[in-house]
């Protein structure tokens, strides 16, 4: 597969940090280039053609070029989201990804923060026009877009396609949402089984041909993604985030950390005063 950042990317567009809220939108409308959306704050909603997906702070869209879309905030309360897009062409090596990753909410994870920064720069950029500035805007261009494909490699993976049915993907994928939605609380398998409607058993299979691995072992993999992107932001103990996190207590994060990532806690972040590893 390609990588969008080495496929001669072109910026066309970008919009950095714009509050949406109630009464935003959908002006439906579409673009010769494609779109990335990225929400940095609160929810909004994108509306793909005849698709209606909300996303949450973390998350980002892609919608690929010359595809009807349109972005809105219509529940109750004041401006609910911070937003920012990016527009940008690509040849035909960055192709398989956007085809892999569009019209769809993407978890960025950790990746975010880093992601709107490098935005923030080019948005700076645009603005100043100094000096060398088509050549920086390529290079922060590239630089996002690398962002964003390592952000994404580091996610739980995505439900398979080939096997199964639209009903059985759409099982899976709203198992996979409950999953990360609760992923804080004592989660049993079982639980989950029947949040979809299924046995236990039937569940497990099916989640398996989906994601290439057990409920379990997804679980595991949210809370990890959740744990490191608090440890690097370094507000909380060990033990408050083991316990935000579902794990329970800080030795059994740490065993988890290391086994997911190769890393311990100590290495993503420098422990507070009296802190143990």
């Amino acid at each position: 597969m390609g990588h969008l950042y080495a496929a001669q990317p072109q910026l066309k567009l970008c919009v950095v940090a714009r509050p949406v809220g109630r009464g935003f939108g959908p002006r439906m409308h579409d673009h010769p280039f494609h779109e990335l959306g990225v929400v940095e704050a609160g929810e909004c909603a994108w509306q793909i053609e005849s698709q209606r997906l909300w996303l949450h702070a973390g998350q980002a869209i892609l919608v690929p070029a010359n595809v009807q879309h349109g972005e809105f905030c219509d529940r109750e309360g004041p401006a609910r989201a911070r937003v920012s897009w990016l527009g940008f062409c690509c040849d035909d090596a960055g192709a398989p990804e956007v085809a892999a990753w569009s019209a769809q909410p993407l978890d960025l994870g950790e990746g975010v923060g880093e992601l709107a920064e490098r935005l923030r720069q080019v948005e700076r950029e645009l603005d100043g026009r100094r000096l060398g500035a088509a050549e920086r805007l390529d290079w922060l261009l590239r630089d996002a877009l690398l962002l964003l494909c390592r952000a994404l490699s580091k996610r739980p993976s995505e439900p398979r396609a080939s096997d199964l049915s639209t009903h059985q993907l759409a099982v899976t994928r709203a198992a996979a949402h409950f999953i990360r939605e609760n992923h804080a609380n004592a989660l049993r398998i079982n639980e989950i089984a029947r949040h979809v409607g299924l046995s236990h058993a039937h569940f497990t299979t099916l989640f398996h041909r989906a994601f290439g691995i057990s409920p379990q072992t997804y679980l595991s993999q949210v809370r990890v993604e959740v744990a490191r992107r608090l440890l690097a932001e370094g507000d909380l103990t060990l033990k408050e985030i083991a316990a935000s996190t579902g794990f329970g207590d800080a030795p059994h994060l740490c065993r988890r950390f290391k086994l997911e990532t190769g890393l311990t806690p100590g290495q993503v972040r420098t422990p507070r005063p009296g802190e143990s590893l």
